[in-house]
């Protein structure tokens, strides 16, 4: 797979790699100046992102 995984801080996109630089079922962690976002790939080589922030 040669897409390329982009972060999304404040509606600005960033562009963080390619997604096989995430293994499967694996995550990495991008620094942007809004906060940290986490990337995690799955199995099915699916991307999701979120803010890496404890909820509490």
């Amino acid at each position: 797979m040669q897409a390329t995984t982009k972060a999304s801080a404040q509606g600005n996109w960033v562009e963080v790699g390619k997604v096989d630089d995430i293994p499967q079922l694996g995550a990495r962690v991008v620094n942007t100046p809004d906060g940290d976002i986490a990337i995690f790939r799955t199995a099915e080589d699916e991307i999701f992102a979120l803010r890496d922030k404890c909820p509490h």
